[in-house]
């Protein structure tokens, strides 16, 4: 009995050693403990309980085996439902918009074309794909074998496929007969644009998706549920931004029928940063420097008729400039209402150094002539007043010849006195006294009167006029560049206010 329990005693103590240098080992070694962890995984495997997880070779395998045997007796020349119409739900997922063309009127965009639609042909039991999948991702070229929807682009100017690395699509299938079908293309869509109100306009762009051959007897399009369009955070254009994309159906009714088709409208409205320092502000400066003429002289003739063709032909050229890359539409752009005012700005200030010079030409003729009949004025009154100093010889003749006329007339008779040709000699105490001698002579010594006082009385007239202050014209010239000062930047005030309210605010 010693020697049994001294034996037990011994086995134990070896047992624990042996368990002791197991435990070490391990520790020591990892990869030794991963491949006991392994070893005894798949014992309990071989017990009977199945693997967690299939190797990519197993999945890969048994994916090719479903799709081979579904497609066994598949044909894809017929609708998934037979006679009745198949339901594909369309998405579109925004990439990027690379470019808006005015001139050719179309829009290129890169998205992922979405499509969802049920094949109950198709349908296969989850379990044969493991418990950690979901579908089946199914290999490249099968769309090829299977009914896909005939989706076109109804606007497309010009599309395609991406092949780099490899073709840009997939088709995954669901154990419900479920099929999402995924594709990357880059299309140029036509956009009938209407520029009535550019560079201040919003544009509507469409995308029509229809089905070509199948009409809505066969196929029915509807939007996926939450994700009919949707775009990357970083969408981004230089002159656009995207404010919204609403949907409608576009169904067309056709010779051969109605075939089914979805419309989304992109809202583009146009940045008029690029503009406003392009084209606004340039030609704002041009028409305020034509108004700068306004303050030169009028006689600086050069100056100003060279100020005014250089505003006019730069106008010219930034007009011309603007309109080159648009199309060539039969209605008034928001542009050429813009560019055609402030021409008339600029060749207005032209005309109206035209009719200034014009008044100040006229102006400067009629000083001169004022300037010469004063002339003339002085100088006749210089010569009278030299008359005055001293009794003219003709008005002593014409006296005599009055006398020796009443003198031989059978009336009465008159002498004249030695004493009359005396420097005292009045001619009207002279008319006073053959009145008074001679009454029937009245008639004619009033005329003798008249004779030898009008001397008298143009030299009463030319000492008046000699007294009025010379005439001081204000320049019609000068009046006309006032008013143009105030003229000119007013209306174009207004202008600008109806313009900005018209084209910028009303909708």
């Amino acid at each position: 009995m010693p020697s049994l329990k001294i034996t037990r005693k011994v086995f134990i103590l070896v047992v624990i050693l042996a368990c002791n240098t197991v435990w070490s080992v391990a520790d020591t070694n990892p990869s030794s403990d991963q491949h006991i962890h392994i070893a005894g995984s798949q014992s309990v495997m071989v017990v009977g309980d199945e693997p967690d997880a299939d190797t990519d070779s197993e999945q890969r395998l048994k994916a090719k085996n479903i799709i081979d045997r579904l497609l066994q007796n598949y044909t894809r020349q017929n609708s998934p439902h037979g006679d009745k119409p198949t339901t594909v739900q369309l998405g579109i997922y925004i990439n990027s918009f690379y470019s808006i063309s005015e001139q050719t009127m179309d829009y290129s965009v890169n998205i992922y074309l979405r499509q969802e639609w049920f094949d109950p042909r198709l349908q296969y039991n989850k379990s044969e794909i493991g418990r950690n999948k979901d579908c089946v991702k199914l290999e490249d070229k099968i769309w090829e074998k299977l009914w896909v929807p005939d989706v076109f682009f109804r606007n497309e100017k010009k599309a395609d496929f991406h092949h780099v690395t490899i073709p840009n699509r997939f088709i995954n299938l669901y154990p419900s007969g479920k099929l999402w079908y995924v594709m990357k293309i880059s299309a140029t869509l036509s956009c009938m644009m209407q520029l009535q109100k550019y560079p201040l306009d919003t544009q509507i762009c469409p995308m029509m998706l229809e089905s070509f051959g199948h009409t809505m007897k066969t196929v029915v399009f509807k939007w996926l549920v939450n994700k009919s369009v949707e775009s990357t955070d970083e969408l981004s254009m230089p002159q656009f931004v995207l404010i919204g994309y609403p949907t409608r159906d576009c169904s067309k009714n056709y010779t051969t029928g109605s075939y089914p088709c979805l419309q989304v409208d992109f809202i583009l409205r146009r940045d008029i940063g690029y503009f406003i320092i392009q084209v606004y502000i340039p030609t704002v400066l041009i028409v305020i420097l034509s108004w700068v003429a306004f303050w030169i002289n009028t006689e600086a003739i050069p100056a100003r008729v060279s100020l005014g063709l250089l505003t006019v032909l730069t106008m010219t050229t930034q007009s011309s400039g603007a309109g080159q890359s648009l199309p060539r539409v039969s209605y008034i752009k928001a542009i050429d209402v813009w560019m055609s005012v402030c021409l008339i700005f600029v060749f207005a200030s032209l005309l109206e150094f035209a009719v200034v010079n014009v008044y100040s030409r006229k102006d400067t003729n009629e000083q001169r002539r004022l300037q010469l009949r004063k002339q003339t004025e002085q100088q006749k009154l210089h010569e009278q007043q030299q008359q005055q100093q001293q009794p003219t010889v003709s008005v002593l003749k014409a006296a005599r010849i009055q006398d020796n006329f009443y003198q031989s007339s059978s009336c009465c008779s008159v002498s004249i006195e030695p004493e009359a040709s005396t420097s005292g000699f009045s001619p009207m105490s002279r008319a006073d006294s053959l009145n008074h001698k001679c009454p029937i002579t009245n008639e004619r010594s009033a005329k003798l009167t008249d004779i030898l006082s009008q001397p008298q009385q143009l030299s009463g007239r030319i000492e008046n006029y000699s007294r009025i202050p010379p005439v001081v014209m204000v320049s019609r010239a000068s009046k006309i560049d006032k008013i143009a000062r105030r003229l000119f930047p007013l209306s174009f005030l207004l202008f600008n206010v109806i313009y900005w309210v018209m084209y910028a605010i009303v909708k």
